[in-house]
């Protein structure tokens, strides 16, 4: 996360089969796969190798960057 805030990134998406709850923990919220740019949707991550039933989650970058944990 702070790499893509340093970076200039507004927005981060990741896709998870196992670690949901510990990214929502961290302020990461629910974000459906058809919000997700073009590009990013045909991704071959989103397009076809993460299946259907992993979950889609986003969290927008704001102020100073996160610390690591």
């Amino acid at each position: 996360e702070a790499r893509a805030h340093t970076d200039g990134l507004k927005h981060l998406a990741l896709l998870t089969t196992t670690a949901a709850g510990f990214f929502r923990s961290r302020g990461w919220l629910p974000l459906d796969r058809g919000d997700l740019p073009e590009a990013v949707r045909q991704s071959s991550e989103v397009a076809g190798i993460c299946p259907a039933s992993a979950v889609c989650l986003g969290r927008r970058l704001e102020g100073k960057p996160a610390s690591p944990p």
